[in-house]
């Protein structure tokens, strides 16, 4: 092989001259967003049973460690890709090791004769990782984390173009380069510079913007392979989907106008829509011929498709009351009269701020541009009525004192949940929104000293992060908490160490949250994973789960479908129309479990709390299902045993006949 492979166009897409025409009635065909030659021969090769994706030796240079069977396959199609010149995305769900796919990928890129560099674009909370696995499964290959002050960086660059000898390598070999998007946006004009072999942006979704700056700074690059990996490639809409696909193949995907006119899935995503749904995909087929079009550079596996020891999961919806003062505020905001509910302060033109670096007081200018988003100030309100205004002691600091939790329906809530299963020794990964948020989360830890814990947001350092994560993966950790944004939080991040999710206010984007999830719902979790979402009862948090349901609905149509997980082209299936009952069951689908609401007062009963945390069933669910692959397994051996005796048998027939 040698390294070498087709290229196509810009980035290694396919393309060629587009024949931009309309059908007699005057509407889009498909063939005004790919040209027909290509749709052509991409419907050959979804149809081409005899086309498959050869598996590949695991390389030599990928060690400590055994790729599992569907990695295997995953890094074998990455290296089809290669070879053919195409780019693509890899779509596994969350926790089923994409990282280790790449690695093997420049393990054999790097045995054949590759020499590099190859670049990493990552989110700034998982460089430790991504730096981390290398240095775990690929010791040879040398790596470079391009990251730290300007002065840092210009040095490093030098190391980028200083190739090295790896034992049992035809060729020097120069570095992969691991280094955040705002590094790479920053420092643009340095790093286009260089001939990247490949480039492999981590979390690709953050490319769901075809206008972004790091999409912009990204295909100034030199032509070069191009890889995504992500879990969550369709998130709000088909116009993210084109955005990817337009960065990966431009010469193909180059309109987004024609191709959102071609699916037309905007009904797709409103409320109640299943019955429109059902008849597009009678009369229009949009559903089945988009499988279509992704199939060639799209693959997707989930945890239920591989043979993981992944314990289960179960989401449970937490309904929690609002407070008197709750229920004032949140009035107030509805009839835009909250002022009446804020003390009014002589504006001050110096904030002092406590060791913490948090404001000692508010200011009413501060206050005023809160009062300008009524949909925000809502949330606010259900979130914690100190976020409107916290009570201040004499002095002007913060009054923290189990008023704190009395004030606040979900503080409530919360304070019964930690207790609890502080108690039973589990571990807990408490999600939320604002980072301001997780300062009165901090505040309400100094009330309970007993509650260890660990807090990430956007604001801590690399090393911080680094650090943080370490101490809480730790064997014998006291830490019984890990306090996490759910933006910097969610991505890339393992602490399967702890087995229960509290996902304190939701995300309008449902992806996020499911990322936020399988930070420890991943491989390597060893107990049944809890999530309790707390959503404040008859308030805008009961519209913003719905509305994300609905946004998963487009997503579970193509993406959950289940039809990208073969990485042969040959195995994988596609109708002309997708089977109306397999479309309504995907429609019907939902993220939790059942739902909880306390009974009587602020609070859950006994009975109420451990109905709500009981878990042992799933424990019971993890041990039968081992119990039956067991079985299995043995099944198995017991029917090759007799296929061998069978097969002597048969041989000595053959023979004397």
């Amino acid at each position: 092989m040698g390294g070498k492979r087709k290229r196509r166009g810009r980035g290694g897409g396919g393309g060629g001259g587009k024949k931009k025409k309309r059908n007699d009635n005057s509407s889009y065909q498909i063939t005004d967003v790919i040209d027909e030659d290509t749709v052509k021969r991409h419907a050959e090769e979804v149809n081409k049973p005899q086309e498959e994706v050869t598996r590949v030796a695991q390389p030599k240079l990928f060690r400590n460690g055994v790729l599992r069977s569907y990695q295997l396959d995953g890094f074998s199609w990455l290296l089809t890709l290669y070879e053919n010149g195409i780019n693509g995305i890899l779509g596994d769900e969350m926790g089923l090791g994409k990282t280790v796919q790449f690695i093997a990928l420049v393990c054999h890129l790097v045995e054949q004769g590759v020499a590099g560099p190859f670049l990493v674009c990552a989110p700034l909370s998982t460089l430790p990782n991504w730096l981390g696995e290398f240095h775990r499964f690929a010791p040879s290959i040398p790596t470079l984390l391009y990251h730290g002050s300007e002065s840092e960086r210009v040095e490093k660059r030098e190391v980028i173009r200083r190739a090295v000898e790896v034992e049992g390598c035809p060729v020097r070999v120069l570095p992969v380069v691991i280094t955040s998007y705002e590094v790479a946006i920053r420092d643009v004009r340095a790093l286009q510079q260089y001939s990247w072999r490949y480039l492999c942006v981590d979390e690709g979704h953050r490319l769901k913007n075809h206008k972004c700056r790091l999409t912009k700074s990204l295909n100034t690059f030199p032509p070069m392979n191009r890889l995504l990996l992500t879990g969550t490639p369709l998130q709000n809409s088909l116009a993210e989907l084109w955005a990817l696909l337009n960065f990966l193949m431009p010469d193909i995907f180059d309109s987004l106008d024609v191709f959102e006119s071609w699916f037309n899935v905007v009904e797709m995503q409103e409320e109640g829509s299943d019955e429109r749904i059902l008849r597009q995909e009678r009369e229009g087929q949009v559903i089945s011929t988009l499988m279509k079009i992704l199939s060639p550079f799209f693959l997707r596996r989930v945890k239920r498709d591989v043979n993981l020891d992944i314990p289960p999961k179960r989401e449970l919806l937490v309904y929690t009351p609002m407070t008197p003062p709750q229920l004032r505020l949140y009035t107030a905001t509805l009839t835009s009269n909250m002022e009446a509910f804020v003390s009014k302060k002589k504006e001050e033109e110096e904030i002092e701020y406590d060791n913490k670096g948090r404001p000692r007081r508010k200011t009413r200018a501060h206050m005023r541009v809160k009062l300008q988003n009524k949909m925000m100030q809502l949330r606010l309100v259900v979130n914690h009525p100190y976020l409107i205004e916290y009570p201040l002691n004499a002095d002007g600091t913060f009054r923290v004192d189990e008023d704190l939790v009395a004030s606040c329906g979900k503080m409530q809530v919360l304070d019964q949940l930690l207790g609890e299963l502080h108690r039973r020794r589990h571990r807990v990964l408490l999600f939320s929104q604002m980072t301001s948020l997780l300062d009165i989360l901090e505040d309400y830890l100094s009330l309970r000293p007993h509650f260890r814990y660990k807090r990430l947001d956007g604001r801590c350092t690399v090393e911080d992060r680094h650090k943080n994560i370490q101490s809480f993966n730790m064997d014998g950790s006291s830490d019984f908490l890990f306090l996490l944004s759910t933006r910097a939080g969610g991505l890339g991040l393992n602490l399967a160490s702890a087995d229960t999710v509290i996902i304190y206010d939701s995300d309008w984007n449902p992806q996020c949250d499911l990322q936020a999830q399988d930070r420890c719902h991943r491989i390597g979790q060893k107990s049944p994973v809890l999530v309790l979402r707390l959503i404040t009862a008859a308030s805008v948090d009961e519209r913003i789960v719905e509305r994300a349901a609905t946004k998963r609905k487009l997503e579970r149509l193509i993406i959950q479908s289940g039809k990208f997980r073969a990485a042969s082209q040959g195995d994988r299936s596609f109708q002309r129309v997708v089977d109306e009952s397999e479309l309504l069951s995907l429609l019907k689908q939902r993220d939790h479990h059942r739902e909880h609401r306390a009974s009587k007062g602020h609070v859950f009963t006994k009975e109420e709390l451990n109905q709500l945390l009981d878990r042992s069933d799933l424990t019971k669910k993890k041990r039968r299902k081992k119990e039956e692959e067991e079985k299995k397994e043995e099944e198995e051996e017991e029917e090759e045993e007799e296929e061998k005796k069978l097969s002597g048998v048969f041989k000595v027939i053959l023979e004397e006949d």
